[in-house]
């Protein structure tokens, strides 16, 4: 009996948010950053799915998973309308792995990314929105778990099984490898499917297996130094044909995006600007700042259309700041949108908060009225 029928892991559990199951321990364990962390805190809750903050305000995700506000430790970064790029396979053929931005950028770091193939036998630390493990079980003879719709962000081990392959799902070709779910040795036998640091007190391995919900997940390899880089986004799983949906099973595979095969696309979409004048003094040079002469370093752009907030009175997108446009900021006088102040009290409200405070205020006129009879910006981004 072999793996033949390939699902993208949004779909199969009815109403769950699943992802990682781990065979280790009670299966609840793995719910904070590992030792040696390669990038935890950039792993986040995307409507009940992943998405993982690679730097510069950008996110990464499978394509399938939509644009989706994020969550990364606890606070939710609106997703930039407009930003949403989906990724090439060919020039024929979209991949399964999409880029967007948020607003404000989280206060993170930028991830590496690997930029070779991943080897076969080689270690990875698959994180994701995860699902509990159930009662073991099995099915034809074949063990595994029964799975919960209990998540939670959780992370566990495998290793590289194939790589190199192109796996089309749903009108989508991704170049991918893959990890084979595997049992663990004999009683008392060394474990060795992970480093030591991953082991449980007891010498367990956590080894991962990815679960419908998963999708957006993070796979996290270490380069030839040492170093951890981010490697891969879950994408689908590879199951037992009529294995039953609420079953994880040794013998299923999880297929990773290889984001070696699309670094350049990555890199010319979120590259950050290099250096040069930065004209108003709020650390984004002038090229890809979106309001070139009022200092806003959150670079905060509500509508997603490449003027940033603080320079974008312009809210019915006429091209000018008219009297149309000072009405509607009239209208969210005293509104709260959720940045700074609280929970929002009218979202819509969002492109009025020219300053970034979260309530529209007398500030916001002051600002707007600066632009008053002349168009948005200028910006460094738009055209």
């Amino acid at each position: 009996m072999r793996r033949l029928l390939l699902a993208a892991l949004c779909c199969l559990a009815s109403g769950a948010a699943s992802a990682v199951l781990i065979d280790s321990g009670d299966g609840s364990e793995n719910t904070s950053a590992p030792p040696d962390d390669p990038g935890w805190s950039h792993v986040g809750n995307a409507g009940g799915l992943t998405a993982i903050y690679l730097g510069n305000g950008w996110v990464l995700s499978a394509a399938h998973v939509g644009f989706q506000d994020v969550i990364f430790g606890g606070m939710t970064y609106p997703g930039l309308p407009g930003s949403r790029t989906v990724l090439s396979h060919d020039a024929n053929q979209a991949a399964d792995l999409a880029l967007w931005r948020v607003s404000p950028a989280p206060p993170l770091p930028p991830l590496a990314i690997r930029s070779s193939t991943p080897l076969p036998a080689s270690e990875a630390i698959l994180a994701g929105k995860g699902q509990n493990r159930g009662a073991a079980t099995s099915w034809n003879n074949i063990g595994g778990y029964e799975v919960l719709a209990i998540g939670d962000m959780r992370w566990g081990t495998n290793q590289v099984d194939t790589v190199g392959e192109d796996v089309s799902v749903a009108s989508m070709t991704t170049r991918a490898f893959s990890f084979d779910f595997t049992p663990p040795p004999p009683v008392l036998a060394v474990d060795l499917r992970c480093e030591a640091a991953h082991q449980t007190p007891l010498g367990e391995c956590p080894e991962s297996q990815a679960r419908p919900g998963d999708s957006g997940g993070a796979v996290f390899l270490r380069n030839a130094g040492g170093a951890w880089e981010l490697a891969g986004v879950l994408f689908v799983i590879s199951t037992y044909i009529d294995q039953p949906p609420n079953v994880a099973l040794y013998g299923n595979l999880s297929y990773a995006a290889d984001l070696s095969y699309y670094l350049a696309q990555i890199q010319q979409i979120t590259a950050p600007c290099g250096s040069g004048p930065d004209g108003d003094g709020d650390g984004a040079v002038d090229d890809c700042d979106n309001c070139t002469l009022v200092a806003n370093p959150s670079q905060l752009d509500a509508d997603g259309d490449l003027y940033g907030n603080a320079c974008d009175g312009d809210f019915d997108q006429s091209g000018w700041l008219t009297m149309n446009d000072f009405n509607a900021l009239r209208v969210c006088f005293g509104e709260s949108v959720g940045a700074v102040t609280g929970p929002p009290s009218d979202p819509s409200c969002a492109e009025s908060d020219m300053d970034g405070t979260g309530l529209i205020s007398v500030a916001d006129f002051q600002l707007w009225s600066r632009g008053f009879g002349a168009p948005p910006g200028p910006s460094g981004l738009a055209p």
